[in-house]
């Protein structure tokens, strides 16, 4: 049979104090039997589990914001570079409330997302604007900075399109003028209150310098020097360098056109004087040696009357003589090279290599051969300096031998004259 036990003593009243999560009081009123024992012991172990929960959901809320916050920072940072990468210029101008509205939007997102509650949410709330805040501040940064490069660019772009006319329609000085005055008038409104001078006067003095160098590439030196008047105060510094440069174009032009005229002259001296040698040798050609042509050649063009051509016709009448006086003895040389190995291959003796110089028609060696010397017929064998033979040219009074009149080897013969 079962035993229940039961108690005779009027119940007693039991007083805790109130439970606090992060507070754990002892327990006071609780009696020291063992009943009282076991019913502290227990709410003791409920307040501890209870401040255990509270601290791990504070830990988890906590590592769910600042992960939350970490790939909010990672998307704006995807979209700052993404921009930046697709709007350069003109096209960022508004990079500021784009960044803006991208951050919010952002923000509200993930906060939906994460279901953040109570104190934990103003957290969340309160970083994320803080980034959504410098976010912004780099658009606004960005857009600033493009807006900058935008003027710069289209600044430059006037300025080489003001150059290049310059260039091309330097003597288009209206043309010129309206794109300056364009110039001034974007310059002075993007850059509103700012002192101007400096950067128009850099782009008249470049453009006063690029006209003068127009005339100048096409040796209009006059038109050159007018605008060089037009635009001297615009010059500044740089005018006494323009000057020198137009100075120098002008003499070396100058040089160029008294070069020119003296070649002009000299090609027409040159044909004057080929016209006359052409004439004077060819009335001397009918002369039967060339010695008797040069000296007739010589004797007409005595008759030029202009000292300077007179001498220049003489000079190309020597050289032309000389020069078929020449051609005669080299072919006479190569006739009597020939003429010996000949001779020696036929193993022809001294008197039949005379019997057929008379038998064979040779007169380009008749004037060379006979040499006379006490008696004796022979030809010059090797070549020689000055051998003090005695020679005769087709019926000429004798000479001696000196090396010079000779520039070939002779073959050796000898027969006896009969006087």
């Amino acid at each position: 049979m079962i035993r229940i036990q039961t108690y005779n003593s009027a119940p007693r009243r039991v007083q805790a104090g109130g439970i606090n999560p992060g507070n754990q009081p002892a327990l006071r009123t609780v009696s020291g039997r063992a009943e009282d024992r076991t019913l502290a012991a227990m709410l003791q172990s409920g307040l501890k589990l209870t401040d255990i929960a509270v601290k791990e959901y504070v830990q988890n809320e906590t590592t769910r914001v600042e992960q939350s916050l970490a790939d909010m920072n990672t998307e704006l940072a995807a979209e700052r570079e993404r921009y930046m990468r697709e709007n350069q210029g003109q096209n960022a101008l508004n990079a500021g409330e784009h960044f803006e509205q991208f951050a919010r939007n952002l923000r509200d997102k993930t906060l939906a997302g994460g279901k953040f509650q109570g104190r934990f949410a103003d957290i969340f709330m309160k970083q994320a604007s803080g980034l959504g805040f410098n976010f912004t501040e780099q658009g606004r940064s960005y857009a600033r900075q493009q807006r900058g490069a935008w003027y710069d660019s289209v600044k430059k772009s006037m300025v080489s399109e003001i150059m290049n006319l310059a260039a091309q329609d330097y003597d288009d000085p209206d043309k010129i003028a309206y794109q300056l005055e364009s110039y001034k008038f974007y310059l002075d409104t993007i850059q509103h209150g700012l002192d101007n001078r400096g950067e128009l006067n850099k782009v008249f003095q470049n453009v006063a310098e690029t006209r003068v160098d127009g005339y100048l590439a096409h040796n209009r030196i006059a038109d050159a020097r007018d605008a060089f008047e037009e635009s001297r105060d615009m010059l500044g510094d740089r005018a006494n360098t323009v000057k020198v440069r137009i100075d120098a174009r002008a003499d070396a032009l100058q040089a160029r056109a008294e070069a020119d005229a003296k070649r002009a002259e000299q090609r027409e001296t040159r044909r004057a004087v080929r016209s006359a040698v052409r004439d004077i040798l060819k009335n001397s050609d009918g002369f039967p040696s060339q010695e008797e042509q040069r000296d007739a050649a010589l004797t007409r063009a005595e008759a030029v009357k202009d000292p300077e051509l007179r001498q220049k016709a003489r000079a190309e009448i020597e050289r032309e003589l000389d020069w078929r006086m020449l051609r005669r003895d080299a072919r006479t040389m190569r006739a009597m090279l020939d003429f010996r190995s000949a001779a020696r291959s036929e193993g022809l003796s001294p008197e039949q290599r005379y019997e057929r110089l008379e038998r064979e028609d040779m007169p380009q060696l008749s004037d060379y051969i006979w040499l006379y010397y006490d008696g004796s017929l022979c030809m010059l064998s090797g070549f020689s300096s000055g051998c003090g033979f005695r020679y005769r040219l087709s019926g000429k009074s004798a000479g001696v031998c000196s090396g010079r009149r000779f520039a070939f080897p002779c073959l050796l013969l000898q027969k006896r004259i009969e006087s």
